[in-house]
């Protein structure tokens, strides 16, 4: 009884190590010079360390404002 308590609980540990180290091992975040993520951060001069940065919206391509068509004469 005792050996299959030790048996599952050292499964146990080196399963949960595993996923540990599989999830840590996920490619890091792009940094910038400064040290800031790219895309989620930005480097504020005056505060000297990185902030969050605003999110962009981006405009569809369906809602962008085409050019008038002139009409011949």
């Amino acid at each position: 009884m005792r050996k299959a308590l030790v048996a599952l609980s050292l499964s146990a540990f080196t399963l949960s190590s595993l996923g540990a180290l599989t999830s840590a091992s996920a490619a890091p975040a792009k940094m910038s010079k400064m040290g800031c993520i790219v895309g989620k951060q930005k480097w504020d001069a005056p505060m000297a360390k990185c902030v969050d940065a605003k999110p962009v919206k981006k405009v569809s391509k369906t809602l962008k404002k085409k050019p008038a068509v002139k009409k011949a004469m």
